[in-house]
């Protein structure tokens, strides 16, 4: 197994081994940082998704990771970074979902022409 700085700036490179060993290495740190948002309050993405969702940000955003010449210390880092992204992704699916909620996509009721003329008076 290569070391974690080598796969790093391989993976950094696109280099499709490099990656898997990544992914390899610390599924289970992200795995586990979407397992913590269970049932994500009506989000429609599976823990499946959000896992894919989180991958998906850290290799479109491998290159801003910055770490460390020491092995352990940039790994403890990557690891660091791995954690807040994820968190970030989770946040922003919440948002989303919290937003469709607010404002479906059909109306719930769809009050017609009628809603503008005023109600009849009880009274009378």
């Amino acid at each position: 197994m290569e070391s974690f700085i080598s796969d790093l700036e391989k993976a950094k490179l696109g280099d499709p081994v490099a990656v898997a060993s990544l992914v390899s290495r610390f599924e289970p740190v992200v795995a586990c940082e979407c397992s913590r948002f269970g049932a994500l309050n009506g989000a429609e993405l599976s823990r499946a998704d959000l896992v894919q969702e989180v991958w998906l940000r850290i290799w479109t955003r491998i290159g801003q990771f910055r770490g460390s010449s020491d092995e352990v210390v940039s790994q403890q880092m990557f690891t660091k970074w791995l954690r807040v992204t994820a968190k970030n992704v989770i946040v922003n699916v919440l948002k989303k979902a919290g937003a469709r909620h607010r404002y479906p996509e059909h109306p719930v009721l769809n009050l017609g022409d009628n809603f503008s003329q005023p109600a009849p008076d009880p009274a009378a």
